[in-house]
């Protein structure tokens, strides 16, 4: 397995978690204050949510999708 489409992942899963769980430390972050700011806090946590979902499938594409070409 590629370490890439693990830290993929684990990157998704984590944003998915502290979006829908609403941790404090993750949405009161300083990164995070500007999607609260744009979309509300409810927002903000859909957003995320949304975020870590593709993050998570992003890395399982790049699991299993074939060896990458280098020159």
């Amino acid at each position: 397995m590629k370490w890439e489409s693990v830290v993929l992942c684990l990157a998704g899963l984590f944003a998915a978690a502290g979006g829908a769980f609403g941790w404090g430390f993750f949405m009161n972050s300083r990164r995070a204050q500007i999607f609260v700011r744009l979309f509300g806090h409810t927002g903000a946590r859909g957003f995320y949510v949304f975020l870590g979902v593709l993050l998570f499938l992003a890395g399982v594409w790049t699991a299993i999708s074939g060896p990458a070409t280098r020159p």
